[in-house]
């Protein structure tokens, strides 16, 4: 008992130490990444960028940030410790939104969509491209002639700038509240990432009280290095979707469902990638024929409204949405084996290897949807087995899809709280490293990067959740046994 009792002292008193070294070391690398940042300036040629140092200190953060979030489960909970928990995730968001944005520029559509809501305009009518040089198909009204000038370089900034834009009507009133607060400003945008992301921490607060997990388990979420420097130094819109996200599972669990229905498709609304978990939130309802049926309709109700700018402007080679569905390929693992195999067995039957990409498409579409109808088909017995199954249905869409941006991963993070898994949470020391995509680029090295660095990324991933799925094999097959005898 007193070995026990001593241990027990030992790992607490490692833990605390761990706790603050960690938040220490996340704010100097934090600042260091914020020093440096104005040597990704857009007008510094990629070349002379230091892209290494600053995946050294991403990786740096992301070692730290495993080693701290895997001795906190040690602590003994305390509101001293929760507020210097939540203290340091603040003085980290606090000192990356005063940062210039590094290898990321999808903030400039933010800021340009956002300026035009400001004039009663829609920004889903003309494309930057279009409003520059001229539309043959219709006149570029005035209004928004004048906005590309006074918007400075910002629409000479936008990425794809033949392409409209993909940003649903929740996510541009988002940008709309950024223009309101300050026109053409990355630190108001970002100001209103600060304000959904506490947001979403008082909500996986809330979570985790009702689960009846301690409540320092919360810096696998307001810690998470990466996630910090995708939202408020790359100002991705993310976070924007992840209080709609939670609010919905929330209520889930409340057994109040058909609310539940509504504020996850609301948070299609900000970005497509929630409509996997609507399925899961649709479950419980199956036993109720009746509230099933409205519950779809709900969604399919509130989905059309949401998509009404899209069908108005019509989808052509213009639509951003069309282009990202069809073609939009990069970072990505498993996509890339079955583009291959795809292209191979074309060309084994005379048929020409161009349909590779269309075929793989559908192929990991069916996988996804494989995936989601398997893990939803029981119905949910624990409560946090909600937050277990969405995190799996967004890891497999994540790992599957053609486009495995770091950004993206900040779906997860949220779920990775409340069901920590080794293999998802290595990912926030290993994406950093899409980042030397940027080194290699300039230096016409870019194939190094596709097929020896993204290995390197996501093939340790694969192998721990092997290894985690035969584990959790082993320890269910002796249970069924018992369970049959």
């Amino acid at each position: 008992m007193l070995v026990k009792t001593g241990l027990r002292s030992f790992l607490i008193g490692k833990a605390e130490c761990l706790l603050g070294l960690g938040g220490v070391l996340l704010i100097f690398a934090t600042t260091v990444i914020t020093l440096i940042s104005p040597h990704f300036g857009l007008d510094t040629p990629l070349i002379k960028q230091p892209v290494i140092l600053l995946v050294s200190l991403m990786v740096f953060s992301g070692i730290v940030y495993l080693v701290v979030s895997r001795f906190s489960i040690n602590l003994i909970p305390s509101k001293r410790a929760l507020i210097f928990i939540i203290a340091v995730g603040l003085a980290l968001r606090i000192i990356t939104i005063s940062s210039t944005p590094i290898l990321e520029d999808d903030y400039f559509r933010y800021l340009w969509d956002g300026a035009v809501l400001s004039k009663g305009l829609s920004p889903y009518e003309y494309s930057p491209e279009q409003i520059l040089n001229g539309s043959n198909a219709r006149a570029i009204p005035p209004a928004l002639k004048n906005l590309a000038k006074e918007s400075g370089e910002i629409i000479h900034r936008i990425n794809h700038p033949q392409l409209g834009t993909i940003y649903p009507p929740i996510a541009q009133s988002a940008f709309l509240i950024a223009h309101w607060l300050k026109p053409w400003s990355i630190v108001s945008w970002k100001m209103v990432l600060l304000l959904f992301d506490i947001i979403t921490l008082v909500l996986i607060l809330r979570i985790l009280r009702t689960l009846q997990l301690p409540n320092l388990v919360v810096l696998a979420y307001w810690w998470n290095p990466l996630l910090v420097k995708e939202l408020f130094n790359s100002g991705h819109l993310d976070v924007i979707a992840f209080p709609f996200v939670l609010g919905s599972l929330l209520l889930s669990l409340r057994r109040n469902h058909l609310w539940s229905v509504v504020l996850l498709t609301l948070s299609i609304g900000v970005k497509l990638w929630p409509v996997v978990l609507i399925p899961l939130v649709l479950r419980p309802l199956t036993e109720h024929p009746k509230r099933l049926s409205l519950g779809i309709g709900i969604f399919v109700l509130l989905l059309a409204a949401l998509m009404i700018p899209y069908y108005t402007t019509g989808i052509d080679e213009s639509s951003a949405l069309l282009a990202f569905g069809q073609s939009w390929q990069n970072n990505d693992s498993i996509f890339k084996i079955l583009v291959w195999g795809s292209q191979l067995i074309l060309e084994m039957l005379g048929k020409h290897p161009g349909h590779g990409q269309l075929i793989a498409r559908m192929l990991v579409l069916t996988i996804i949807t494989g995936s989601i109808l398997y893990i939803t088909s029981r119905y949910v017995k624990q409560p946090i087995e909600l937050f277990e199954k969405s995190l799996i249905i967004l890891a497999a869409t994540f790992l599957l899809i053609p486009t495995q941006f770091p950004w993206y991963y900040t779906w997860m993070v949220p779920f990775l709280v409340v069901a920590p898994r080794p293999s998802l949470l290595l990912l926030t020391v290993l994406l950093p490293l899409y980042y030397l995509r940027y080194y290699f680029e300039p230096r016409g090295m870019i194939s190094y990067f596709n097929y020896v660095v993204v290995w390197i990324e996501f093939a340790p991933v694969w192998i721990l959740l092997l290894l985690e799925w035969r584990a959790e094999r082993q320890a269910i097959l002796p249970e069924q046994i018992r369970t049959a005898t």
